[in-house]
């Protein structure tokens, strides 16, 4: 079915100044599927993938490098999300994915440009672990891939496809993925109140 949000649904996510307007009760329909029976999260609460270990090493590697890039101070962007910002690398779960090779060569020439590979015009740091979903990253957030140090131009935000759905199970409703994508948004701009934030569009 198609999803038609409602004129007061699209004013009050517009109006959303701090996470801590972000209710779960003003949540209409929790499932793609319309039904109230989906294992879809409460977005608004940080979830890890700990269990899984190519996901924690992955992260234990975001926040070895956010934490160098805070260091060097010269970032210009920094890209938050799932499998498609780190794909950008040509990883996946930290490791190298011969299959995304261009991928990597594309970012390379535009976004290294610090590291005296190329004449790219920009530093990009790119932190993202495939399969993640809104409430995954939020948690990586709070966890060291958000270090004090870290103050780069832009934060791009490219989060949410997950959790509509994984490997052919369909999950959460329009309504509770904008909502932990604006939960990220608010802790982003929680810890860094003048940020320039991009959100991408979902594929």
């Amino acid at each position: 079915g198609i999803w038609l949000w409602s004129y007061q649904q699209v004013k009050f996510y517009a109006g959303v100044q701090v996470y801590h307007e972000l209710q779960i009760e003003d949540i209409h329909h929790w499932c793609l599927d319309k039904s109230n029976f989906c294992p879809c999260p409460n977005p608004l609460t940080p979830k890890h993938r700990m269990g899984h270990r190519l996901w924690r090493e992955a992260h234990y590697g975001n926040v070895r490098e956010a934490a160098i890039a805070g260091k060097m101070g010269n970032v210009d962007v920094v890209f938050l999300g799932d499998d498609m910002i780190e794909e950008w690398r040509g990883l996946s779960y930290g490791k190298l994915n011969p299959n995304k090779e261009a991928n990597a060569q594309v970012f390379e020439n535009l976004f290294w440009e610090g590291l005296g590979y190329n004449n790219a015009d920009f530093d990009g740091l790119t932190l993202g672990i495939t399969g993640d979903k809104t409430f995954n990253l939020l948690w990586r957030l709070q966890n060291g891939e958000l270090p004090n140090s870290l103050h780069p131009s832009v934060w791009w935000i490219s989060i949410g496809t997950n959790d509509f759905g994984h490997d052919g199970k369909p999950y959460c409703s329009p309504e509770v993925v904008s909502m932990g994508i604006l939960r990220v948004i608010e802790e982003v701009r929680e810890k860094r109140p003048n940020a320039l934030i991009v959100v991408n569009s979902i594929l």
